[in-house]
């Protein structure tokens, strides 16, 4: 029993080391420094400058033939031959159908004859009148022979003239038994092959012919643009290197590779549609190698347009939502603000600004995740 006093005295004397040594070292632990404020965020700007403008509005447009025909019989009957290669180029003038003439060279063997025959009657009736008015003259006979004969003459020579339309109208028919190219052109897939019955009504169609060499492309305009480009080459703003009537156009593929030839624009419609409020504006595009298909969508980029002292910031700058846009300012403390801007549309990589925006001033390009506005920030200006 002895042994446990001093065990205590022992357990007692330890603990109070324990917390002087404790109290001490809390006593010589240095305060805490006060929080220190990050530095600005970085960010890349780009100083606005009013500058004229290459302008090149682009459009989605398709192409289509620069001229496309059906050819259709003219006249009955079977198909006896086919002297083309569907998809192939064909020249003006080939023969491309043949229809059995046989029924249409009998019918105008048959003309012929009919013509021979009152060409001879009328002949019969000239000598007639001639003798009658030789008669009438010597009072030989009375007046009313003669007036018959010349009765009997005008009859046989409209008979003639109806014969001889008969002939015109079977020699044509026997002409329309062969089928021709109307023009060159890239052929089409056929409709009929030999031993098809075809005729003038509602079994004609044979096959389509497509001049593809000029090609068209044509696109729409919005009636809202049309008045905007009205209005700004009025005031000035907006300039043009060529007569409008003679618009150029560059042609880009869908898959972005520009095509190697310009357009013309050729044809500019005076309507508005009013199912979609637009107008078809269409270019004619050489296309030697044939490279473009009727039916093709490309973008069409307007040729020789400059936008005087425009204001453009790159796409990246600007934030869309809905029909409104914002880019981010930085002002002359370095400070952050949110600018509602117009845009009118983007070319390249850029939009063109209308209002909202001044010369000179700086608009964030890079690092708008980490900016707020009212924030300070550190500006770092990058060229155009």
């Amino acid at each position: 029993m002895s042994k446990h006093p001093r065990i205590a005295r022992a357990a007692a004397s330890t603990a109070s080391l324990i917390w002087f040594f404790a109290v001490t070292s809390g006593c010589d632990k240095p305060a805490a420094a006060p929080a220190m404020a990050p530095p600005p965020f970085e960010v890349d700007v780009q100083r606005v400058e009013s500058r004229d403008l290459d302008w090149a509005p682009t459009y989605l447009a398709q192409t289509s033939a620069s001229r496309a025909v059906e050819l259709r019989a003219r006249v009955q009957g079977v198909i006896v031959e086919r002297l083309f290669t569907e998809g192939r180029q064909v020249r003006e003038g080939d023969v491309l159908f043949r229809i059995d003439p046989r029924p249409y060279q009998a019918t105008l063997d048959a003309a012929k004859a009919r013509v021979e025959e009152a060409r001879a009657r009328l002949a019969e009736t000239d000598r007639a009148v001639a003798r009658k008015r030789q008669l009438v003259e010597s009072e030989a006979v009375a007046r009313k022979e003669l007036d018959d004969a010349l009765t009997a003459q005008s009859l046989a020579a409209a008979q003639l003239a109806r014969s001889e339309a008969e002939l015109s109208q079977a020699a044509l028919n026997l002409e329309y038994t062969t089928i021709t190219a109307p023009f060159s052109g890239r052929i089409g897939k056929t409709f009929v092959e030999p031993g098809s019955m075809v005729d003038s009504g509602s079994n004609s169609l044979l096959v389509e012919l497509s001049r593809i060499d000029p090609l068209y492309v044509s696109f729409h305009v919005s009636e809202r643009e049309i008045l905007e480009t009205q209005a700004a080459l009025e005031s000035g703003a907006l300039s043009l290197e060529d007569d409008i009537e003679h618009l150029r156009i560059a042609i880009e593929l869908i898959d972005g590779k520009p095509y190697a030839h310009e357009g013309t624009i050729n044809f500019r419609s005076v309507d508005i549609d009013p199912a979609t409020g637009t107008a078809e504006v269409r270019a004619v595009v050489p296309n030697p190698d044939e490279l473009l298909k009727p039916g093709q969508f490309v973008r069409a980029r307007g040729l020789g347009w400059t936008r005087k002292s425009a204001l453009a910031v790159p796409q990246r700058a600007v934030m869309l939502n809905g029909a409104t846009a914002m880019v981010y300012v930085v002002g002359q403390d370095d400070t952050v603000e949110a600018r509602p801007v117009t845009v009118a549309r983007w070319q390249a990589n850029e939009w063109l600004v209308q209002s909202g925006l001044a010369s000179g001033e700086r608009v964030i390009v890079d690092g708008l995740m980490k900016i707020r506005p009212g924030g300070k920030v550190k500006p770092v200006e990058k060229a155009e």
